[in-house]
């Protein structure tokens, strides 16, 4: 029995977006409560980006990240940015985990249920990504 789900990092919002349909009863509750664990995993994942932001950005007088004006992009050396695009990529390629506890398990198994079930029509691209999240709730 599975301790918990992993869903990589850069599919998570695909996962939500996988899971925007009609619903209703047992399908709908679970699915809501499923979409609150990913919008924290999102949240985690954005802290995780600005964090790098302020790790690799050049500072103003205040020590926060300076955004260049010309482009409204944060100013980052060429170096740094290096450095920031690999680390992001990194985190990105990292799993977000859900533990699968007693209180959750019912839920998970519906949207597992939902997923693999899904009628939806993907391209190439969507569909690796849908086959993706299939093999994390196998």
């Amino acid at each position: 029995m599975k301790t918990s789900l992993s869903i990589k990092n850069y599919l998570l919002e695909f996962t939500y977006k996988l899971l925007d349909m009609p619903l209703h009863g047992k399908e709908l509750i679970a699915r809501n409560k499923f979409v609150k664990i990913l919008a924290d995993k999102i949240r985690e994942l954005e802290i995780g980006r600005i964090d790098l932001i302020k790790e690799y950005a050049k500072k103003d007088k205040d020590g926060k990240p300076k955004i260049k004006k010309e482009s409204n992009e944060f100013d980052l050396s060429e170096e740094n940015l290096t450095k920031f695009q690999v680390e992001y990529t990194n985190l990105l390629k990292s799993e977000a985990i859900i533990d699968i506890l007693d209180s959750n398990r019912e839920e998970i198994k519906i949207v597992g249920d939902i997923i693999l079930n899904s009628k939806r029509e993907f391209g190439i691209q969507e569909g690796e990504q849908y086959l993706e999240i299939c093999e994390s709730f196998r």
